[in-house]
């Protein structure tokens, strides 16, 4: 016969405010996909994001190199602080948003040496994110 195991005996209260939860989103709380538009969050993912959101007091964030209003999208209606484009973009427990960015002439000048590079390679995609820049190759490896 098996015991039922007491979760308090396990896992830790979440009360009293002692702990946050950072998430990654891409190959965490969604699988990798081939490309990075296909990407999706389940739903019951989504509803254990708000449960814990909720149970931590809102101690929960989303870390990805995916700009915040896609991260909005991916888990909505979650919406929580969060740092999208590898930091550049923040948004604070508060809701308010903090960004850094690179000058227009440089971003213009990085993308367009990206797009010269990568037209050498096939199936490779790039992705702009403003301050960031995404190099994706899953498809190159298929050709």
């Amino acid at each position: 016969m098996t015991q039922a195991v007491n979760s308090s005996d396990t896992f830790p209260t979440l009360e009293g405010g002692r702990y946050a939860f950072f998430f990654d989103v891409d190959g965490t709380l969604a699988a990798i996909q081939s490309r990075p538009e296909a990407v999706f969050i389940p739903e019951q993912v989504v509803a254990q994001l708000l449960q814990l959101s909720d149970v931590s007091h809102g101690a929960l964030a989303l870390v990805s190199g995916r700009p915040i209003a896609q991260l909005d999208a991916l888990a909505a209606p979650w919406r929580g602080p969060a740092a999208g484009v590898h930091g550049a973009e923040r948004r604070d427990a508060d809701g308010e948003m903090h960004r850094i960015s690179l000058p227009v002439e440089v971003e213009q000048e990085l993308r367009t040496e990206l797009q010269n590079a990568m037209a050498l390679w096939p199936g490779t995609q790039l992705e702009i994110k403003g301050m960031a820049f995404a190099l994706h190759y899953r498809q190159a490896m298929q050709h």
